[in-house]
């Protein structure tokens, strides 16, 4: 009786390759299986790394913060390497600019401005990217943008209520 092992070193490599080249469709789809489980596990080490790799900044605990007066309500949120800042408002002449030129000093580069209004009020809807020399909160940041509103006739308003 011949080794089957033996046998197996003894094949005509071309029929050998023949051989390998036809799969049934179960094992074809069992190897696309392992090599999608693979490319996955292989991006969720690499993502693991770039999230060690990310500044602090990007990994605050306060995802969401608002701040709220009689003058306007801030809120911001982070939303992936950006943050979403919603401003409602009374209208007030300049009002934009001095939120814009905050921003800036903040080291926020705006990327998308959406302005809406109704009677006396209004809605500023900011897409921001943030800087790398930023180190602020998203509290300490609507805090920032709360205080565009507050001159000191506004701060005599809000002691008053």
């Amino acid at each position: 009786m011949k080794n089957p092992c033996m046998a197996a070193e003894h094949i005509n490599p071309r029929k050998h390759h023949l051989r390998r080249c036809h799969r049934t469709p179960k094992t074809h789809t069992m190897s696309h299986i392992t090599v999608e489980r693979n490319r996955r596990r292989q991006m969720n080490d690499h993502l693991k790394v770039l999230r060690s790799l990310t500044p602090c900044f990007y990994i605050k605990k306060e995802l969401v913060a608002s701040c709220n007066s009689p003058i306007a309500d801030v809120e911001a949120k982070i939303s992936g390497s950006n943050v979403v800042l919603r401003v409602i408002s009374k209208r007030t002449h300049g009002q934009l600019l001095k939120i814009i030129s905050t921003l800036e000093k903040l080291s926020f580069k705006i990327l998308h401005l959406n302005i809406s209004s109704m009677d006396d009020t209004v809605l500023y809807y900011f897409v921001v990217k943030i800087g790398l020399e930023c180190q602020l909160s998203m509290e300490e940041l609507a805090a920032e943008v709360q205080r565009c509103f507050c001159t000191n006739d506004t701060i005599n308003k809000i002691t008053e209520i």
